[in-house]
């Protein structure tokens, strides 16, 4: 039996008309893809043919040890052709009539494309990346994402606009904006090709955040500060006890200090940065970006998201030491202790999340 998610992918992402088949056997082998469940239900929709799904299954992985094993081993099945024997694991094929286009998802190859397909977390935000495969040359041309949840949309045009202006403004190692329709809330960008980063912060991705300061404009930590607890007192998503602690914490943070500003890509963690063929530094996913933020936020972000997940030793004043600093200890004290707070309000659901920034902030004297 089809989900009803991978149902409404497949209305969303493939030609008007598609139709699902049940007996894979039915269709030709393009037509044929796996349903490969995660946590929460159907996670990856990905061609049949291995030739065509090589690249999704080199360019993501994920970073726990186990969940590590689990990949290795659906890489394995797949490139020897037993995913299906894999529990869970189904195969369904969907037709597309010959005349049918994919003008929907801004293609314009001559050949018809070939999708694989992450589904995104269930929520509000939820979306489906699909990337394009090109059927004739076997190389991914471009990813689209498509909105699922209620407020996927907006993130989604969010991040088409950042790259927009990212481009404009000369940053060359972003992905390219190809296409949008805004009243579907689908945008495409450009595939970008590489492996993805180490969890060590390295030199090349101070670097990389280091190339996106504005140096036109300049911003103050009380300036954000005052602009999230004013974002606070309408968010009808948290609990009245976080947005306390968070303003509580945040009525601290009076630092008037001219620093300069930077574009913060605000999810700027491993799995969404690349190491291109060339050895840059691309980060993907900016869709929870912002002009003019505080320099460092991405620095410390970078760190405490992966203590929290994957139960790494926080590094940040191990390498803070080793840096050549233009920023006061004072003044990346209190962007550090900013950065858990917007942190601790993204991650409210979570009770654990709440506990560890808690303590994170409490260890920095907060």
């Amino acid at each position: 039996m089809v989900s009803d998610i991978v149902k409404q992918i497949i209305e969303k992402s493939f030609p008007s008309g598609a139709k699902i088949t049940h007996s894979a056997n039915d269709v030709k082998a393009d037509e044929r893809f796996w349903v490969i469940p995660g946590n929460n239900g159907p996670r990856w929709l990905i061609p049949y043919n291995y030739i065509y799904g090589s690249h999704f299954f080199k360019n993501w992985r994920p970073y726990g040890f186990s969940s590590i094993l689990k990949w290795k081993f659906l890489y394995m099945a797949y490139r020897s052709g037993q995913l299906g024997k894999i529990p869970g694991v189904s195969c369904i094929g969907i037709t597309v009539s010959a005349e049918k286009n994919w003008t929907h998802l801004g293609w314009k190859e001559n050949t018809v494309p070939i999708p694989s397909i992450y589904i995104g977390t269930p929520g509000i935000t939820q979306k489906a990346v699909i990337s394009l495969i090109n059927s004739s040359t076997r190389q991914p041309v471009s990813v689209a994402k498509v909105p699922l949840g209620e407020q996927a949309s907006n993130s989604i045009l969010h991040e088409y606009d950042v790259l927009q202006k990212l481009v404009i403004e000369g940053c060359n190692r972003v992905a390219m904006p190809l296409f949008v329709n805004r009243n579907m809330g689908i945008a495409v960008q450009s595939s970008i090709e590489g492996e993805l980063s180490s969890t060590r912060f390295a030199t090349n991705h101070m670097k990389y955040l280091k190339s996106l300061e504005r140096a036109s404009k300049s911003t103050t930590i009380l300036y954000h500060a005052i602009q999230l607890k004013q974002s606070l007192k309408v968010n009808e998503l948290i609990s009245d006890s976080i947005r306390e602690k968070a303003i509580n914490i945040l009525d601290g943070l009076n630092d008037t200090t001219e620093l300069p500003s930077t574009w913060v890509h605000g999810d700027f963690v491993p799995w969404n940065i690349t190491v291109s063929n060339q050895g840059e530094i691309v980060a993907l996913d900016w869709e929870e970006a912002q002009e003019y933020g505080l320099p460092f936020y991405d620095f410390f972000y970078f760190h405490h998201l992966q203590a929290f997940l994957l139960n790494k030793p926080n590094k940040t004043q191990e390498q803070l030491k080793n840096m050549k600093l233009t920023i006061s200890r004072s003044s990346l004290i209190e962007i550090e202790k900013y950065t858990l707070v917007s942190m601790m309000v993204r991650l409210f659901r979570d009770r654990f999340a709440l506990s560890y920034f808690e303590h994170q902030l409490g260890v920095r004297n907060v």
